[in-house]
């Protein structure tokens, strides 16, 4: 490698500049939600680390199986509601920064037809990761945060590839392989700037990305 290729390879902190500064130049809504979406999280999880107040009052009575059984459907309505929701929200915002970065801004209801139309993918896709990351906290905990990393970039693989959920999947493994480090930084990074932890994520695959992607095809050309 000459020295021209050393000073063009950018930092990977440059990454995650460049990448918050064209996502809110492309789409400044997204962004803006973004950052609405790290402060509600941020509160919600604030609001956890508060010490419960003491019950007060009598007890309250025991369920009858009727009740028992009433709670436990709409208790399991709730629940897929919730995933569902939590899916097509996943989908939005994962299209939405693949179109940043072709420089383009989708409509909220194309956003929602892409996530709408790969909702059972993403779904798939959650649940293989899920159960991947598992298997690596169960070996170690490094083990699992390297499987963690290495599925950082899947939700973004999938719009831009088109493929089924575990092809996604092993898609994202071979692209993120030799750049977990830069993975690993940009989740610290995102992690540490809390009120903007969102855009920092997603704001930094927008330029990640396609430099993974890229330096992962330079690498598979063969040698002339």
């Amino acid at each position: 490698m000459n020295k021209q290729d050393v000073k063009s390879t950018p930092s990977r902190l440059e990454l995650i500049q460049d990448g918050i500064k064209k996502l809110h130049k492309v789409n400044k809504k997204l962004s803006i939600t973004l950052i609405v979406l790290s402060v509600l999280t941020f509160l919600s999880n604030f609001d956890s680390l508060l010490p419960a107040q003491p019950a007060t009052g009598e007890p309250d009575a025991p369920f009858n199986s009727g009740e028992i059984i009433a709670v436990a459907i709409i208790g399991t309505i709730i629940v897929f509601a919730i995933i569902a929701i939590g899916v097509i929200i996943e989908g939005m915002i994962s299209y939405a920064v693949y179109q940043a970065i072709k420089n383009k801004k989708p409509s909220i209801s194309e956003a929602f037809e892409a996530a709408q139309d790969k909702f059972w993918t993403i779904l798939w896709l959650n649940i293989i990761i899920f159960f991947r990351v598992l298997g690596g906290l169960l070996l170690l905990i490094v083990p699992g945060i390297r499987a963690g990393l290495r599925y950082t970039i899947a939700p973004i693989v999938l719009f831009d590839e088109n493929l089924p959920a575990k092809e996604t999947a092993n898609r994202s493994r071979d692209i993120a392989k030799n750049n977990l480090n830069s993975l690993l930084i940009m989740n610290l990074v995102s992690t540490v700037l809390f009120p903007i932890t969102y855009l920092v994520y997603y704001g930094s695959l927008v330029t990640m990305y396609p430099y993974f992607k890229s330096k992962l095809l330079t690498s598979s050309k063969p040698l002339a």
